[in-house]
């Protein structure tokens, strides 16, 4: 599990980068599928493996209580976007898509930020 959290954690530094460098790059190829089934699918179960693979990592982690809680937080917002349904998620993700450039860069930052943390939360554990 501990690879598993490491390659989410390099591919959201590298998310991250992408985003802070040129938001409309990946927003764009977001925008270009945000009404299909496939988005939703990898929405929902890209959080229920990692929101599970962070669960089981956690005790073995440098932080297990913030890995087990971010963990759980992870597979309750994957069973918000099933609950709340396909339309409804195209909805928040067109929302969020509409961002001005300032907060996407934002999210970028914060997306290096917690992807480097992933994997040196993982990488140095016990």
């Amino acid at each position: 599990m501990n690879i598993l959290i490491q390659i989410i954690g390099v591919a959201m530094v590298v998310a991250g980068i992408v985003i802070m460098l040129r938001p409309a790059l990946l927003f764009d190829v977001l925008r270009s599928y945000q009404d299909t089934f496939a988005i939703y699918c990898l929405a929902v179960l890209g959080r229920l493996v990692l929101g599970g693979a962070l669960v089981v990592a956690a005790p073995a982690s440098l932080y297990p209580v913030v890995l087990s809680v971010l963990g759980w937080a992870v597979i309750a917002v994957a069973l918000f976007f099933v609950f709340v349904g396909r339309a409804r998620f195209a909805k928040l993700l067109a929302g969020v898509l509409s961002w001005p450039d300032s907060w996407c860069r934002a999210s970028g930052v914060f997306a290096v930020l917690l992807g480097g943390f992933l994997v040196y939360a993982v990488a140095y554990g016990v």
